[in-house]
């Protein structure tokens, strides 16, 4: 009956240890290593300079440009499961000769 409660006894207080320290834990067996960024790409497409232009209006208030790009996203761009580029110039010319 001893052994069993110091089994007990042991696995619950390594189990309150683990909730504890679960943070400490996660970050000293994780790693994360920057693989690559995302440039700034100027647009050089002109029907999407022109979408863009009879689309925008002049506000400064963040709330509106993020309602404004996410509208104009889902107006534009459809969901592809295949891999592309994130370059959007690279990426209008190969969608032209796809379609």
């Amino acid at each position: 009956m001893k052994n069993i409660k110091r089994i007990l006894t042991l696995f619950f207080v390594i189990f309150l240890m683990l909730v504890v320290f679960r943070g400490r834990l996660y970050n000293s067996l994780i790693s994360y290593h920057t693989v690559g960024e995302r440039g700034v790409y100027l647009i050089q497409d002109s029907l999407l300079k022109n979408l863009i232009d009879q689309e925008i209006k002049v506000t400064f208030k963040i709330n509106q440009v993020v309602d404004f790009t996410n509208e104009f996203v889902a107006k534009q761009l459809t969901f592809s499961s295949t891999q592309n580029t994130i370059n959007p110039n690279i990426f209008l010319k190969l969608k032209r000769h796809i379609v």
